[in-house]
């Protein structure tokens, strides 16, 4: 009855798996701790039923692959939003630039051509700044990507370390503060894929919410 019982059970649980690595991703309509407890409760379930530790690591192969695909990404979020707020600023900077000639454009005072150099320049910083950054985070993601290969965590903090204090668009504090987050980063993706469990249970599921 048992057997029966698993051979019924497994699949089962593999269909609804499928389903759940689909859903949720990315900020998607099922939470990271709905998912966890889903995959948890699913997990002991079958463990009642005599699967073994084997069975369900080949199981949740394809949840793994998602899931340090997620924390992967955690690892770079820091300085991402860094980035995009620098952008912001620079594209506010260039849309003022832009208000101060917009008038005169239209005919309604006398354009004082400070204020068009004024807006190149705001022009110029952005697209240099653009330019810069996007250079810089898909150096980040290659690196990333390379993990996924070598599995070398020690590699991984080094070069995007290396990146980060090398960069000329963040403060000695920015530096500073990114690298140990990141630093704390790396700790949760290794231990992710040595144990198949979350190292910062709250951490992970605090940072869908913000």
């Amino acid at each position: 009855m048992i057997k029966k019982l698993r051979d019924i059970a497994l699949p089962l649980a593999a269909i609804n798996l499928r389903m759940l690595n689909r859903l949720g991703r990315w900020s998607g309509p099922i939470s990271r701790k709905y998912r966890f407890e889903f995959v948890d409760t699913i997990g002991k379930e079958l463990k009642g039923l005599g699967i073994s530790d084997r069975q369900l690591d080949e199981l949740n192969a394809e949840t793994h692959t998602f899931n340090e695909n997620d924390l992967l990404h955690e690892v770079g979020a820091g300085i991402y939003s860094v980035f995009k707020a620098k952008i912001d600023r620079a594209q506010l900077d260039m849309d003022n630039a832009m208000m101060n000639i917009k008038e005169p454009l239209q005919g309604k005072g006398v354009l004082d051509p400070s204020s068009m150099i004024q807006l190149n320049e705001k022009t110029r910083v952005h697209q240099e700044l653009v330019e810069t950054i996007n250079k810089l985070t898909g150096d980040i993601r290659l690196i990333g990507e390379n993990w996924k290969e070598d599995g070398n965590s020690e590699l991984l903090e080094m070069n995007i370390i290396s990146i980060i204090q090398g960069c000329p668009l963040l403060s000695s504090e920015e530096k500073d503060s990114i690298s140990r987050e990141i630093k704390e980063r790396i700790k949760d993706l290794t231990y992710y894929r040595e144990h198949h469990s979350f190292r910062r249970e709250d951490i992970w599921f605090k940072n869908e919410d913000e």
